[in-house]
C-alpha cells in the first residue's frame, strides 16, 4: 500500500478548496483588474470576491498546510548547485514558516484575512495579480529569497510604476526576468522575455489596458448564466485562442510570441504542416465546436464548523447533434450512490449498452464522412476508415438490456490477519446491476459460465446465499447474499447494505446519470491506514494530520444539452 500517495491524494483533496470562495456575486462582474485582462486569454483563472483564507485555513492541521517532506525537498533542489532551484528552496522554506499562524503569513506572504486574484496571459506570458493585506511584506520576501540564492535584481520603473526586476539566467541566449510589482494593495507577478514586447509587459503589469479586455467581452457574465455558477470564482481554457494562435489561423498576440519563440529555436517550419490553408480550416472549426473548458462554483456554504461547496467543470460543446449522440448512452445510478445515505464508498456508472454501438456507429461515421482537407485528419480518417466498429456490437449485444452497475461500501473495518496482512473484519457493502429483466441477463450468463448455473436466484426476491459458490480464499465470516429486487440484481452483505438491498425493488429504471463517486476520506483512509500501521509499514509524515480530516467528497461525470459536465462537491467539517 503507498501509504504516501494515499496521504497526497487526501492533502490535494481539501486543498482543492482554497480555489473557491465564501460568497456569491449577482451576473454583472465589477472587477476593475479584469479591465487589464485580454479578451483573447488563452488561460483564464479568477477569485473574484474575496476568499477567507484564514477561515478556511483553520479547518486544516497546520501539518497539512505545509510542504510535505520539506527537508528532503529542499535537500535534492539545493543539491544540484543551480541558483534557480536555491531560490525557489528558500521560497519553499519560507512558505512553510508562513503557515504556522495568521501573523506570519501576513508578515512572510503579506496575507491577510481575505484574498482575490486572477491569473492570465499575455500572449504566452503568464501573469498572475493578487491582492494582499501586505504587498511589501511579498516583496521583501521574494527579494531575500533571491538575495540567498545570489539572483541579481534591480529596482525600476515603467511609466511611472515601481517594478522589481530579477535576472533568470537559463542560457546564454535566453535571459529572462522576472517581473513584480505593486500597485496599491494589488501585487504582480509576470516575466519579460526575449519573446515580447514592453507593449506586451504594460499590459500583463496593468499598467496599459488591451485592444479588448475581459471585462468588454461579457464572456465571464455568460458563463454564469448559461451553466449556472454564483460568480465567485470562474476559470477558463480558451481552446479556439490556443488553436488559432498553433496553426496561426488568425493573428494575435499569442501567435507573435509562439513565432518568435519557433525563430529562436530555427523558425516556425516546425508548425509548417499544421499552418497550411487547409489545415488552419479544418482545425478551427473543430475547435469552434469545442471552443472551451470552463470551470466555476455554484453553491457554496461557508460557516464556523463547516465547508460545503459545489463546483462545475463544462468541456462546452456546440455541436447539438453530438451531444444528442452522447447523451444517448446515460443510464441509471441508484440512490444509494447519490443520496447523502452515509457511507464509505460509492461508485455508480450509468451506461444505456444497447444504446453504445449506435454511439459508436455514429461517431465513427461522423469522422470517416467529415469533409477534412488537411492532410493530417485526411490520413486520420483514412485509418479510421480500416477500423469497422463492428467489434463492438458483438462485444456489447449479450447485455443490451444493462442500463448501469454500482456499488456502495457502508461500513469497513480492517485489521491484521495471523500473518500480519490486512484483512476486512467487518464490511457491509451492495453492488447493483440495473437491467430489463435482470433474471434474463443471468441466465444468459449462465450459459457461458456453467459453475453459476447452480445458484438459483428466485424470482419473488427472496435473496440466497452465494458464499458457497465463491472461489478460494472463503468470505471472511461474511454472509454474502444474491437477489432480484425489481429491475435490478443485488450482490451483498451486512446490515446496512440488506436494508438498502430491499429498497431497490421500488427504484424504476431511470436515464439520470453516466458516473458518479463519493468517499468520506475519513472512513476511507482511517482503516487502510491503521491496517498499514499494524503490519510496521513506516508511515509517512503528516498521517495523523490527514486523518483528523472530516471531509466528503463527491465526483461526477454526465452529458447535457451544452457539454460535457464533471461535477464536484466537498463537504468538510471540523472535528
Amino acid at each position: 500500500m503507498n501509504t504516501k500517495l494515499l496521504v497526497g491524494l487526501g492533502a490535494v483533496a481539501i486543498a482543492v478548496g482554497a480555489y473557491v470562495t465564501t460568497q456569491s456575486s449577482s451576473s454583472s462582474i465589477a472587477m476593475e483588474q479584469l479591465e487589464y485582462v485580454p479578451a483573447d486569454t488563452a488561460v483564464f483563472w479568477g477569485q473574484l470576491t474575496p476568499f477567507e483564507q484564514q477561515k478556511y485555513l483553520s479547518f486544516m492541521p497546520e501539518a497539512l498546510r505545509k510542504v510535505q517532506d520539506l527537508e528532503e525537498v529542499t535537500g535534492l533542489l539545493r543539491k544540484e548547485n543551480d541558483k534557480h532551484l536555491n531560490f525557489l528552496a528558500t521560497l519553499l522554506e519560507q512558505y512553510n514558516l508562513a503557515m504556522t499562524s495568521p501573523e506570519q503569513m501576513k508578515a512572510i506572504l503579506g496575507m491577510g484575512e481575505t484574498v482575490r486574484s486572477v491569473f492570465y496571459t499575455v500572449g504566452l506570458l503568464p501573469t498572475l495579480r493578487y491582492e494582499l493585506a501586505d504587498p511589501e511584506a511579498f516583496q521583501r520576501t521574494i527579494k531575500m529569497a533571491a538575495k540567498d540564492a545570489e539572483i541579481t535584481y534591480q529596482e525600476d520603473t515603467l511609466d511611472g510604476v515601481a517594478l522589481t526586476r530579477y535576472q533568470l539566467e537559463f542560457a546564454p541566449e535566453a535571459k529572462i526576468e522576472l517581473i513584480t510589482s505593486v500597485q496599491g494593495q494589488w501585487v504582480t507577478t509576470t516575466f519579460n522575455t526575449p519573446i515580447n514586447t514592453e507593449a506586451d509587459l504594460k499590459v500583463a503589469l496593468g499598467i496599459a489596458k488591451p485592444a479588448q479586455s475581459l471585462a468588454q467581452s461579457g464572456k465571464l457574465e455568460q458563463y454564469n448564466t448559461q451553466f449556472g455558477f454564483d460568480g465567485s470564482s470562474i476559470a477558463f481554457l480558451n481552446h479556439v485562442a490556443i488553436v488559432d494562435g498553433i496553426t496561426a489561423n488568425k493573428q494575435s498576440d499569442l501567435t507573435r510570441m509562439l513565432n518568435n519563440l519557433l525563430q529562436l529555436g530555427g523558425g516556425t517550419e516546425k508548425l509548417a504542416a499544421v499552418r497550411a490553408p487547409e489545415c488552419q480550416a479544418d482545425y478551427s472549426e473543430i475547435a469552434n465546436l469545442w471552443p472551451a473548458t470552463v470551470l466555476g462554483t455554484k453553491n457554496i456554504q461557508f460557516t464556523n464548523s463547516a465547508i460545503d461547496f459545489e463546483v462545475d467543470t463544462v468541456v462546452v460543446g456546440k455541436d447539438a447533434e453530438l451531444m444528442k449522440a452522447l447523451g444517448s448512452i446515460r443510464g441509471f445510478i441508484p440512490a444509494h450512490v447519490t443520496n447523502g445515505e452515509e457511507k464509505v464508498l460509492g461508485f455508480g456508472y450509468g451506461v444505456d449498452v444497447a444504446k453504445v454501438a449506435p454511439l459508436v456507429n455514429t461517431l465513427w461515421g461522423r469522422f470517416t464522412k467529415a469533409e477534412f482537407k488537411c492532410s493530417e485528419l485526411v490520413a486520420l480518417q483514412q485509418q479510421a476508415k480500416q477500423n469497422s466498429p463492428m467489434a463492438i456490437a458483438m462485444m456489447t449485444g449479450m447485455a443490451n438490456s444493462v442500463k448501469g452497475v454500482s456499488a456502495s461500501v457502508f461500513d469497513l473495518v480492517m485489521e491484521p490477519n495471523d500473518q500480519g496482512m490486512p484483512e476486512p473484519k467487518t464490511f457491509d457493502a451492495l453492488v447493483t446491476l440495473s437491467a430489463e429483466d435482470p433474471l434474463v441477463l443471468v441466465n444468459t450468463v449462465k450459459g457461458l459460465a456453467p459453475m453459476l448455473g447452480q445458484i438459483q436466484i428466485p424470482e419473488d426476491g427472496t435473496p440466497v446465499s452465494i458464499n458457497q459458490y465463491i472461489p478460494s480464499p472463503q468470505p471472511l465470516g461474511m454472509d454474502i447474499k444474491l437477489a432480484v429486487k425489481g429491475d435490478h440484481l443485488v450482490l451483498f452483505t451486512g446490515e446496512k447494505a440488506t436494508i438498502i438491498a430491499e429498497k431497490m425493488a421500488s427504484q424504476a429504471l431511470e436515464t439520470n446519470g453516466m458516473t458518479h463517486f463519493s468517499m468520506d476520506m475519513q472512513a476511507f483512509l482511517a482503516p487502510m491506514l491503521e491496517a498499514a500501521k499494524a503490519t510496521g509499514q513506516p508511515m509517512p509524515e503528516g498521517i495523523d494530520a490527514l486523518l483528523q480530516q472530516n471531509m466528503v467528497f463527491e465526483f461526477s461525470m454526465d452529458v447535457a444539452d451544452h457539454g460535457l459536465v464533471f461535477g464536484t462537491d466537498m463537504k468538510l467539517k471540523k472535528l
